[in-house]
């Protein structure tokens, strides 16, 4: 019998951001998980933080239903607690005051299979694509 691994977080998850420098600065923020957004969405300030270079621009459609142009760029991030560690595209947004937070869009929602426990508040991730280091094999003898 194969067993997934679960992490079971709050509304908030923590996480890290940096560049493949390894002396570059290490932003911890926080993500929240959003199944309408389509990307990692972040707010334009912190990839400059980090000294990232950006690899393109498109345009995204935010909450609101406005188009806003965004600047796509490539960075590591860190969640411990999920063991993951790995690059991932990001599109950062300007806006309108300094933010921490990162927008976990279906692009890393991709690879999980995630319930909401509403009243609790917590999300319970399943690991279900990333290797055979994230499953728990048990054996029925």
């Amino acid at each position: 019998m194969v067993r997934l691994k679960t992490w079971i977080t709050g509304p908030d998850v923590p996480l890290t951001l940096y560049g493949d420098d390894p002396d570059s600065e290490r932003v911890p923020l926080v993500g929240i998980i959003d199944t309408g957004a389509s990307c990692i969405c972040i707010d334009s300030r912190v990839p400059k933080r980090l000294g990232l270079v950006s690899s393109d621009r498109k345009p995204v459609q935010m909450a609101d239903g406005r188009l806003q142009t965004s600047t796509i760029y490539t960075a590591r991030m860190s969640i411990p607690e999920l063991g993951f560690d790995d690059y991932v595209q990001v599109n950062a947004v300007d806006m309108e005051y300094p933010s921490d937070r990162v927008l976990l869009g279906r692009s890393f929602l991709k690879d999980y299979i995630v319930n909401y426990d509403g009243p609790r508040e917590r999300f319970e991730f399943h690991e279900t694509s990333r290797g055979s280091e994230f499953y728990d094999i048990d054996h029925d003898e």
